[in-house]
């Protein structure tokens, strides 16, 4: 950092070029090595040593030479806008004791069209129909110029057989011009050299152009149908009770899957989506609610089933019944033991009384 100190008395120092009031300088670019662009002045130029003291960027790096009186800034081997725009100096001014620094000084670079124009893309395509029309766009072809505020315009220079195409000098855009020189047999590709120019120079480049038969020209939609060119293929729009890619078929459009009418024994189609439902009745089942039909094996499960049920059954008429029915002969069995013995005893008292026994009449009755 340099440091200013008080100089002697009557000597007036400071630098007048650059000031606060003179601090900006310009030189256009590409000019010559060694030319004097700036005069630095300093109020004291006797006793002092002037120099650059900082240059932003630093390269290339430019000079300062004393004049007569004054010290000139000149120029560097190459200066070129497109790389650097602008540069910034200070100043330093000393007597060997004794130092100060100017203002920054600003120094622009001027433009010179001293650049080519280059195109965007390296080659350029296009297609276009036999049955296209005068004036309808292909495609636009465009260059860029790192100079300043370029004015590039286009030119068709070659292989525009016929003058069949226009190109916007301005635009780029190019266009047909006579559709009857369309002719995808006898001229299938147009080859143009197209030229971008700034008015100092210029490139070219090649622009290929394919001519193809309008893919509905042979009329490909049946029964009315409107014929509509779809990239390198063709739509048809078809008229009422027609459908498919010809307008050659009738009958239910697939556009409503149920009015094919897909769901049987009066089940309702639902659509879903591009598909339908069937919302089935009692005794259908499946995608189109068919009978539900009971197959052999279903048949031998329910009677296997049956079988089962009715083993149970029996099982448990055996662990009922039979129990009930040797308890109830137990019963009857005991009763008839009991009652035979009582006849036996009545028998045996009738026996030791003899016939006078009030008791006995001979008509004794056992029922059961």
């Amino acid at each position: 950092m340099l440091i200013a100190t008080p100089l002697p008395s009557g000597v007036f120092t400071s630098f007048t070029k650059p000031s606060n009031g003179d601090s900006r300088a310009s030189c256009r670019e590409n000019i010559n090595v060694n030319t004097s662009i700036y005069e630095v002045k300093h109020a004291s130029s006797i006793g002092f040593i002037v120099t650059i003291q900082t240059q932003k960027p630093p390269l290339p790096s430019f000079q300062l030479v004393k004049g007569s009186y004054n010290w000139n800034l000149t120029t560097p081997a190459m200066i070129d806008r497109e790389t650097t725009p602008q540069f910034t100096f200070e100043f330093s001014a000393t007597d060997g004791s004794l130092s100060e620094l100017s203002v920054p000084l600003t120094l622009d670079i001027e433009d010179e069209n001293d650049n080519t124009p280059q195109f965007i893309n390296s080659i350029y395509t296009g297609t276009i129909y036999n049955t296209a029309k005068a004036g309808d766009y292909m495609l636009t072809i465009q260059a860029t110029d790192e100079d300043l505020n370029p004015n590039i315009t286009y030119f068709i220079t070659g292989g525009d057989i016929g003058n069949t195409f226009s190109l916007d000098q301005y635009t780029g855009q190019l266009t047909l011009t006579r559709p009857g020189n369309l002719n995808p047999v006898t001229t299938p590709t147009y080859t143009l050299t197209v030229q971008a120019s700034d008015g100092k120079t210029f490139n070219t480049t090649t622009v290929t152009v394919h001519v193809v038969a309008d893919p509905c020209s042979s009329n490909p939609c049946n029964n009315g149908g409107a014929c509509a060119v779809n990239g390198m293929a063709f739509t048809c729009s078809c008229t009422t009770g027609f459908h498919g890619s010809t307008c050659n078929e009738t009958g239910p459009t697939t556009s409503d899957p149920c009015v094919s009418k897909p769901c049987t024994n009066g089940c309702t189609c639902a659509v879903s989506g591009p598909s339908f439902s069937c919302l089935c009745v009692s005794g259908t089942m499946g995608n189109t609610c068919s009978p539900i039909v009971t197959t052999a094996a279903a048949q031998n499960e329910t009677l296997d089933q049956e079988n089962k049920a009715e083993s149970s059954s029996n099982l448990l008429a055996v662990y009922i019944v039979v129990p009930m029915l040797m308890l109830s002969i137990i019963v009857v069995a005991a009763i008839v033991m009991y009652k035979n013995k009582k006849r036996q005893k009545i028998a045996d008292g009738n026996a030791q009384e003899g016939p006078g026994n009030k008791w006995f009449d001979g008509s004794l009755e056992i029922n059961l």
